[in-house]
């Protein structure tokens, strides 16, 4: 509407009786202040009468909007949808009813302003005027209440019994809301003020960093260890679910079964049960279960793999809690770290809750994060533990519980609706005013709501919450109308409809805010989505009323829609009012914006709430750039460091087709890459950057990054020879370009490939040539650290132990120079491997913990676990055994199957060293042979993965398993077969020699002989 037009008024009218009103209204209303245009559906040329795209534009582009109420209206289908789309556009608008006994369509709930417009009388022509005056002035809010409560106390003369009680506390309500608007417009800055100041207050809240992990939970009675709580309140009392109740007992009792899925439809109450079920567990026949751990999808607190992690370390206690919540941080893959929580807790007793699952699941009813989707599929399939998860869910995650199959996986029936007597003793539970009155005690009555409603009791929960606003509609009325309109029809959806027209604007807006946002927020977020409306309002006081009326939960101090409803006020807001949704969804992620912990306060993963809620609430409003910058930082600064890029791996997803421009896909992908390959998920990882490189195809620059980064992925899935194929065609199209950092760091990748396969002095020949580069030109000193540690690590394989102390030497002075903490703490343990194969062993003690320090602070698994190995073996070279027993189980502690191999043959040497515990030793050597087959085809060069599984099969050989004995020497000669170098057999000498006098010394002696070629 432009500057100099006047308002115009929408009328929505039946042809059939409301022409004469219609006409009387077009006539008088230019009249009123400021002067109106008037639209009705009589201006379009055409014949069609029905809710054409023009009056939808019409009803849109109108500032005020008055529905006719007559008896052709009340039934018109056309009707009502001119008021639900005047709803959704936020119109205020007001009924005009020229004949006062025609009754209310229930489509227009209880409506903001009724004028009783009969001929002849000009009080309605006032009261009109009135409306239009204070319609955008802040008076609009408070003459709404006021009309309504003036009706409401007009209907209420006479009322009696508990219909009187209904009334007053309904008009105990609007007379508390009625005082709130008066002071709101009496001082709107004071009002305004205090809006902002719970804004910013609970602001701070969402800043400050998540709950310490280490807070000790509760312990119940039986000396469960409770962690966490369910959200909101359930019911007062279990209802009629014993038989579920029994068959979950059963099932948890057993040995076999490890996934349960308890599903049955939103509102069904299976919270409740589950609030029973873990009142039970402590007592026979659950007498087994130690703790249980409440996970809610639905909760303010993101479901992730780390969170199931932490809240299992949390069962144990300190300080063996505290050292696993260490190790938890460490970068490794999710199931070692899952190794590590269930060797902490052993065989006990813990089960798992996931309640709202279907939050986690994807259209096709699979885990969207396949971190989680793993590590409960090794819950299932791995003996000697006592963890058990129960799904509580519309739905389980029905791919994994068919891979995983049963007993292991298994559906519970589901549940259905309250049966009666059970629906009634709800309905009366939650009746405690006695708002029923004799309905309440009427088994016919209660049987007929139990058949309508199918028992669910959210249902219950909304029908009573919908009798706490219509005082004036008996019970047995709303039962009479839900069974004529809700044939055929989701009565939950029925009643939440119901409800919704039955709110003020103001409450319509609360909701669709918590809509929006989706999980548990605190009242300052809500108020930050209504800046037009909510300026000075208490928006805490009316989400108090919707929870008080059911329709609104509360977990802790923050308020939520069940999920169901969400989804439910979504899809009306994308279907009527999609730009709305869309503000909405931005205003939200600016909130969460404004929530981020400070970057110096972050500590754990749960304090990247902020961060994560804001990039999925980009996404859903379609600011997919924004999105992906997003998670690019998020990345870069934390989860990769944390080993948790994965968690973005969804939402990656989501953005890949939308994104503007080839270089933001060409990022996302080669990100996705990344964390494929963290998670070892390699074959992944080689499609998404094959992927990225044919969108860089005509770029040469990222051709070259993306080359170098596939190379990568491919040399750790031991596919050496492409590996370095793709590293030449880097280091060849760095130099064409003039990529000068790029070329070092290709050289460095190609050195170290070409070293792997046993071409030593290619690889020293690349190695020089990126020292050259660095030489000359700016490049990071990452990378020149690096160049000189793998310059080291090439001399040593060539036996030129001198030449490998001194590359070692100068590589550790420029990290510390350069204060690259961790790269300091590598290069310590480099020149600790170097040290303990010479003849000065005892002498790699010292760096090598120097070493484990470095880890220790920078949380890195791998620099951990190698140091320990390297520590390890110096105690074993040195006589030590059982100090290298105990560093060897420090290492196992921040394993990953990058290292495990190593981990479990040093493991089983040491074993073997400990006289009598040769069934220890075979077991280690055994793992590390079934994780080293796992590995794949080995590359026919890679003469250190033949060398390890030489050593694994000679340990099962010297553990009596002579079969193993051929292999073992086959094994070791496909690696002398690539590379004879000093520095490539020394180490597997030194651990043959390791195995003791008790070895055999035949065997010993023969693969010796094999190992020095």
């Amino acid at each position: 509407m432009s500057g100099h037009e006047l308002p115009q008024i929408f009328i929505s009218y039946a042809h059939a009786d409301g022409g004469d009103m219609k006409d009387l209204l077009r006539r008088r209303l230019p009249d009123l202040p400021p002067g109106w245009r008037v639209w009705t559906d009589d201006l379009i040329d055409t014949s069609d009468r029905t809710f054409s795209l023009p009056i939808q534009r019409a009803i849109d582009a109108s500032a005020v909007s008055l529905f006719v109420v007559t008896a052709a209206s009340s039934e018109s289908e056309y009707c009502a949808l001119e008021v639900e789309r005047a709803r959704s556009r936020r119109l205020p608008y007001a009924v005009i009813r020229p004949r006062p006994e025609v009754a209310l369509p229930l489509t227009l709930g209880l409506p903001p302003k009724l004028i009783d417009m009969v001929e002849g009388d000009e009080a309605g022509w006032q009261k009109l005027e009135r409306f239009l005056r204070d319609v955008g002035t802040p008076r609009e809010s408070l003459s709404v209440i006021e009309e309504v409560r003036e009706r409401e106390i007009a209907a209420a003369v006479g009322a009696t019994g508990t219909e009187r009680e209904r009334f007053e506390l309904r008009d105990r309500e609007l007379a508390a809301s009625i005082e709130r608007e008066r002071e709101r417009i009496a001082d709107p800055a004071a009002a305004e003020r205090r809006t902002r100041e719970r804004i910013k207050q609970d602001l701070a809240l969402d800043r400050e960093p998540a709950p310490d992990p280490t807070a000790d939970p509760i312990v119940t009675a039986a000396g469960v260890r409770m962690i966490n709580e369910l959200p909101g309140i359930p019911p007062v009392r279990f209802h009629d679910r014993a038989d579920q109740l029994r068959r979950l007992t059963k099932l948890l009792e057993g040995p076999d079964t490890r996934l349960i899925a308890l599903t049955g439809r939103d509102g069904m109450g299976k919270t409740a049960l589950l609030d029973r079920l873990r009142r039970s567990v402590g007592y026979a026949p659950l007498s087994d279960y130690r703790a249980v751990v409440l996970l809610d999808a639905s909760g303010y607190r993101r479901i992730t793999t780390a969170t199931l992690l932490f809240d299992l370390a949390r069962v144990l206690e300190d300080p063996e809690a505290g050292t696993i919540r260490n190790q938890l941080e460490r970068p490794v893959p999710s199931v070692d770290k899952l190794t590590i929580v269930l060797g902490a807790l052993g065989e006990r007793g813990v089960l798992v809750v996931v309640d709202g699952a279907e939050e986690l699941l994807d259209d096709e009813q699979e885990l969207k994060d396949q971190d989680l989707r793993e590590v409960c599929f090794e819950l299932a399939v791995r003996e000697g533990h006592g963890v058990r998860v129960l799904f509580v869910a519309q739905c389980p995650p029905r791919a994994l519980f068919r891979e995983v199959g049963r007993p292991r996986a298994v559906e519970v029936e589901p549940l259905e609706g309250l049966p009666m007597p059970a629906a009634g003793d709800l309905l009366r539970t939650l009746d405690s005013k006695n708002l029923f009155g004799p309905a309440a005690t009427d088994d016919n009555f209660m049987s007929r709501l139990c058949d309508v409603t199918g028992g669910r009791p959210r249902s219950l929960e909304l029908f009573y919450g919908i009798l706490l606003i219509e005082w004036f509609t008996k019970p047995d009325q709303l039962l009479d109308r839900l069974e004529q309109e809700s044939r055929g029809a989701d009565v939950a959806v029925v009643l939440f409809d119901r409800m919704l027209n039955d709110l003020f604007d103001l409450e319509v807006r609360v909701v669709e805010a918590l809509a929006v946002y989706g999980r548990p927020v605190l009242a300052g977020a809500v108020a930050r989505l209504l800046p037009d409306v909510a300026d000075g309002a208490s928006v805490e006081e009316l989400l108090g009323g919707l929870e008080r009326r059911q329709l609104v939960r509360r977990d802790g101090e923050r308020y939520y829609l069940p999920s169901q409803d969400a989804a439910h006020v979504v899809a009306r807001l994308r279907k009527d009012a999609p730009d709305n949704l869309r503000t909405l969804r931005q205003q939200a992620a600016d909130y969460h914006h404004a929530a981020w912990t400070p970057e110096q306060m972050v500590r754990q993963l749960a304090d990247l709430d902020g961060h994560l809620n804001e990039i999925e609430m980009r996404v859903a409003a379609g600011e997919y750039e924004v999105a992906s910058r997003l998670m690019n930082d998020l990345d870069q600064r934390y989860l990769r460091r944390w080993g948790q890029s994965a968690l973005l791996l969804p939402l990656r997803a989501d953005v890949a087709e939308h994104l503007p421009d080839r270089r933001s896909r060409i990022d996302n992908l080669s990100m996705s890459g990344a964390a494929r390959s963290e998670r070892e998920q390699y074959m992944e990882a080689v499609k998404e950057l094959r992927g990225a490189l044919r969108l860089a195809r005509t770029v040469p620059e990222w051709k070259v990054v993306l080359w170098r980064e596939l190379g990568a992925v491919e040399g750790l899935r031991g596919r050496l020879t492409r590996a370095n194929r793709l590293f030449r065609m880097a280091v060849a199209g760095a130099h064409v370009l003039g990529m000068r950092e790029e070329a070092a760091r290709a050289h460095l990748n190609l050195g170290l490939g070409m070293a792997r396969l046993g071409h030593f002095p290619a690889a020293l020949r690349h190695n020089r040539r990126g020292l050259a580069i660095a030489e000359r030109h700016p490049v990071a000193d990452e990378i020149v650290v690096r160049l000189h540690l793998t310059r080291g690590w090439t001399q040593g394989q060539l036996g030129r132990h001198q030449e490998a102390l001194k590359a070692n030497a100068r590589a550790s002075r420029l990290a510390v120079g350069r204060d690259l903490q961790l790269l300091a703490g590598v290069c310590a343990l480099r020149r600790a491997e170097l040290l303990v194969d010479s003849d000065e062993a005892q002498a790699a003690l010292e760096p090598a913990e120097q070493a484990h320090r470095a880890g220790l602070v920078a949380r890195n698994a791998a620099l951990l676990c190698d140091a320990s190995r390297t520590i390890a073996l110096v105690h074993l070279r040195g006589g030590r055994v059982d100090e290298a027993a105990d560093a060897a189980r420090a290492g196992m502690l921040h394993r990953s199957s990058q290292n495990a191999v190593e981990l479990y043959l040093l493991r089983g040497i040491v074993a073997f060293r400990q006289g009598g515990r040769r069934d220890a030793a075979r077991s280690a050597f055994a793992e590390a042979a079934r994780l080293h087959n796992g590995v794949g085809q080995v590359a026919r060069r890679d003469y250190g993965e033949h060398n390890i599984r030489g050593l694994v099969l000679a340990g099962l050989a010297l553990c009596g398993d002579r079969s193993q004995l051929e292999p073992a020497i086959a094994a070791f000669g496909r690696a002398r077969a690539a590379a004879v170098a000093p520095g490539s057999v020394r180490r597997n000498e030194i651990l043959l020699r390791q195995f003791g006098e008790s070895a055999d010394p035949l065997i010993v002696d023969r693969l010796l002989r094999t190992v020095q070629g």
